[in-house]
């Protein structure tokens, strides 16, 4: 955590940490969605003040070792959880703003009213361009 809380805003892409920011100055739900390991994902979130996030879990054996992998969070889960959250909010999908830098995220892209891919590669690209989805590079 002394890590993060020193280092974390230096490792984030600029543009994104700004965009970040400013929704949540302006009120908006921020979510922070991921495959990487929940134990990193919480305390970046609680480092940006993200209240709601999910990532993927990992359970620990007798010792405290991390040991197995008991739920992945994959482009489905991402754009099932989205859904959930928005229709608890009363949130059209239509209103909803998605950012990844991922194809496996395409299941959330395409329910989202807005996509932004970040620093895509080259088949992202091309979908990004044919959607008009915007780039951040």
């Amino acid at each position: 955590a002394d890590f993060l809380s020193q280092n974390l805003s230096a490792l984030l892409f600029e543009p994104v940490w700004t965009r970040l920011k400013a929704a949540q100055k302006e009120g908006h739900h921020v979510l922070i969605l991921s495959s990487s390991p929940d134990f990193l994902v919480s305390e970046i979130a609680h480092c940006l003040a993200v209240d709601r996030w999910k990532a993927t879990s990992y359970e620990v054996n007798r010792q405290g070792v991390y040991e197995t992998i008991s739920q992945v969070i994959g482009g489905e889960d991402k754009a099932r959880y989205v859904s959930e959250i928005a229709k608890q909010l009363s949130i059209p999908l239509s209103a909803v703003t998605a950012y990844s830098d991922s194809l496996l995220d395409m299941p959330l892209l395409t329910i989202v009213g807005e996509a932004v891919c970040v620093a895509p590669n080259a088949q992202l690209r091309r979908i990004c361009k044919q959607n008009k989805w915007e780039i951040i590079h």
